[in-house]
């Protein structure tokens, strides 16, 4: 099952991207058609995160979240404050305990329809199971 123990610790991951510009946003159009990602060892007591995430806001109204095993999609409602995360579906490769234990907890997160904020290129999700920041994934064009 896609939900699983909730995130036991305050995630905070440094990432890559543009570090230029902008201030605090809460327009859900600042999120479509981008991608978000860390490259930095997730931290936190207990946290079993140690590879890079990739977020991506898709044009079509998905999302879809990847770390080291599958990827994880679903509908969502971006609002002023939240993201109204729908079902979730994901690939299911047979991976190593942690990398499952880390897809599970990550669909657990964005199952909780965290609350978000977009500070310049850096995108801070929160919910009651801790808190992820990634960074605008420069542009590969």
């Amino acid at each position: 099952m896609w939900l699983a123990p909730a995130l036991t610790a305050a995630v905070l991951v440094g990432g890559c991207g543009d570090d230029g510009g902008g201030g605090t946003t809460s327009e859900p159009g600042g999120l479509v058609g981008r991608t978000f990602v860390s490259t930095a060892d997730w931290s936190g007591e207990g946290s079993p995160f140690s590879s890079p995430v990739t977020v991506t806001f898709k044009d079509d109204g998905g999302m879809t979240w990847r770390a080291q095993c599958n990827t994880a999609a679903a509908n969502v409602e971006i609002t002023s404050d939240r993201l109204d995360v729908g079902q979730i579906a994901a690939t299911e490769m047979g991976c190593a305990a942690p990398a499952m234990k880390q897809d599970d907890e990550l669909s657990a997160f964005f199952a909780a329809d965290p609350s978000w904020s977009l500070d310049g290129n850096r995108l801070t999700l929160s919910s009651e199971q801790g808190s992820i920041e990634v960074d605008l994934q420069a542009d590969a064009n």
